[in-house]
């Protein structure tokens, strides 16, 4: 059974949910077709989260783009961070595994940062 939990964000109820695998598949997929390693957002500087915010959109489908923009406190967002990390308590540890072979990728030379 997939858990959920109903969060307020940004005054509006919204439902983080249980990734499932073949979600965090297409995910994995997704970030590893990248050829270029952005900037962390704003908003993940803000909470000072190992969780991308690719992710936490994952979990919270219902997170628009108005909301990414709106004037937000920095403690909504990491209230809302802790909350998917609760209900996705795997996509820390994933990430933090995914971080640790890029950047032994990286010192390889078999991903150039340009």
């Amino acid at each position: 059974m997939i858990q959920t939990k109903a969060i307020t964000f940004n005054g509006r109820q919204l439902i983080i949910k249980e990734l499932t695998v073949p979600q965090i598949d297409a995910w994995e997929k997704t970030l590893s077709n990248h050829e270029e390693t952005t900037v962390p957002s704003l908003v993940e500087m803000l909470v000072d989260s190992a969780l991308p915010l690719s992710a936490v959109r994952l979990a919270v489908p219902e997170l628009t783009d108005a909301d990414l923009l709106a004037d937000i406190a920095p403690s909504q967002w990491c209230e809302l961070y802790r909350e998917v990390e609760e209900v996705n308590s795997f996509l820390s540890q994933m990430v933090e595994k995914m971080a640790k072979l890029g950047e032994a990728l990286v010192q390889s030379g078999k991903i150039p940062i340009s």
